[in-house]
């Protein structure tokens, strides 16, 4: 079943066992779709894959002076006030240094200059990852046949 077309009382597209495709309205009817409306469904249902990969892969990892920083909210939450005390740092004319668990358990010494750069590298990282899935939405928009679309390859790292 393509769970989607949630507009106008319908509840999805549904695949018959020979095939071909209903569509199953709220009041428990169903008819026979055209394959307009099977390709909405499987826009939808893939703008809304590209929204999860896109969600996952901003939650995951992103890479800074060649390793790999994880960038959960909690991990962002740490930059975000490393990377305040680091500018407070710099305003102020005191040092500031701090030891970053990577990924791979070793650690980046990063002063102020390296912290603030941190969170420029996270900044692009995530602009990147929306870049994409809006190319990825415009090529699931523009295709006559939406399958033909891979949302999972390509992503930036």
């Amino acid at each position: 079943m393509i769970n989607y077309i949630k507009v106008y009382g319908l509840i999805g597209v549904s695949e018959n066992q020979d095939g071909s495709y209903r569509i199953d309205f709220a009041d428990g009817t169903s008819r026979s779709a055209t394959q307009q409306e099977i390709n909405d469904a499987k826009r939808l249902a893939l703008n809304d894959i590209i929204d999860v990969e896109r969600n996952r892969r901003e939650q995951d990892v992103f890479t800074y002076q060649s390793k790999q920083i994880q960038c959960d909210k909690d991990s962002i939450t740490r930059m975000s006030i490393a990377g305040l005390n680091a500018l407070i740092a710099m305003q102020t004319n005191n040092p500031f240094s701090v030891d970053w668990l990577c990924v791979d358990k070793t650690s980046l010494t990063l002063d102020a200059i390296g912290m603030s750069g941190m969170i420029v590298a996270l900044g692009m990282h995530g602009a990147a990852l929306h870049y994409h899935a809006r190319a990825l939405k415009n090529q699931v928009a523009a295709a006559g046949d939406p399958d033909l679309v891979d949302v999972y390859t390509g992503w930036p790292v």
